[in-house]
């Protein structure tokens, strides 16, 4: 068994860690942006790990989920919804989510990920991430050129 002072810190004591500061912290994840969270984590590992990435390449795959979700219920700001629909695997029976991926071009790794609705537009979408996050990547990685498909 794996102790407590190996997963977190050997300093930090198990008391403090209950319900109130996990409810603190995904509160605090939820203000701050989980998708803008994970950019900065992969932009300093990037750093780390001596990457440059001038050229990003963005895409939108998606997957075809098995189970019962929220499709039958109307899509909310806040919740990535899973419907059935215009699957590219050519299959409207299957539900669909997406996944808005920016991969750095020397090692592939990802800068920017975010779910997206199943039956989200690609050209919609690509807007709106060029114009959310390409500022942020010009200026944090000094990235240049972004190449996508015609979605774009």
């Amino acid at each position: 068994m794996i102790a407590y002072a190996q997963l977190i810190a050997p300093r930090v004591a198990p008391a403090p860690l209950n319900d109130d500061a996990l409810g603190r912290a995904l509160e605090t994840l939820s203000t701050y942006g989980v998708t803008e969270l994970y950019s900065l984590i992969a932009v300093r590992a990037a750093q780390r790990l001596g990457l440059a990435p001038t050229f990003v390449h963005l895409d939108t795959p998606s997957f075809h989920v098995d189970g019962r979700y929220n499709s039958d219920k109307a899509p909310d700001e806040q919740v990535v919804h899973i419907p059935r629909g215009s699957s590219r695997d050519h299959r409207p029976d299957l539900h669909q989510v997406m996944l808005e991926l920016m991969v750095e071009h020397q090692a592939g790794m990802p800068v920017l990920m975010q779910p997206r609705s199943g039956n989200s537009s690609d050209g919609q979408e690509f807007g709106l991430v060029v114009k959310e996050h390409l500022a942020h990547l010009q200026t944090t990685y000094g990235t240049t050129y972004l190449v996508a498909d015609s979605a774009l």
